[in-house]
């Protein structure tokens, strides 16, 4: 709800009174129309679907988790420093596994490639063979 559409819902609240408006009647109009949009404001909300958490939100639950079954006492700043640590360890970890696969990839195709040239090359000679062959004949 605008601010135009609160004041026109009070407008519309305070002329429905049909004697004079006093302060009191006045403030619990207002009362009135603004519950009624902070109601409006909750529903728009719900419609919305809840976003997929993120890796990290996963991983900051499931160390929290760890740290309440281990019975770690910690004040709730330290906690996150300490799990703030062991994820930048986690994604630093992810991102050397992320480039030995990479290198593995390369070193892959590297390999591929040279069975394929010699593929080739077997092919070529078995072709002179045959051609040598069908010669003589």
């Amino acid at each position: 709800m605008s601010d135009c559409e609160f004041v026109e819902a009070l407008n519309k609240f305070i002329s429905s009174y049909h004697k004079k408006i006093d302060k009191k009647d006045f403030i619990e109009a207002i009362k009135t129309v603004y519950s009624s949009k902070k109601q409006t404001k909750k529903n728009d909300n719900s419609d919305k679907p809840k976003r997929a958490p993120t890796e990290y939100n996963l991983f900051m639950c499931a160390e929290m988790e760890k740290l309440k079954n281990e019975g770690i006492q910690l004040n709730g700043k330290e906690k996150m420093e300490l799990i703030a640590k062991k994820w930048k360890e986690h994604k630093e970890g992810k991102e050397e596994v992320k480039k030995k696969d990479e290198e593995i990839k390369e070193v892959k195709k590297d390999v591929k490639k040279e069975e394929d040239e010699e593929i080739e090359e077997v092919k070529e000679e078995v072709k002179k063979e045959v051609k040598k062959k069908e010669g003589k004949k």
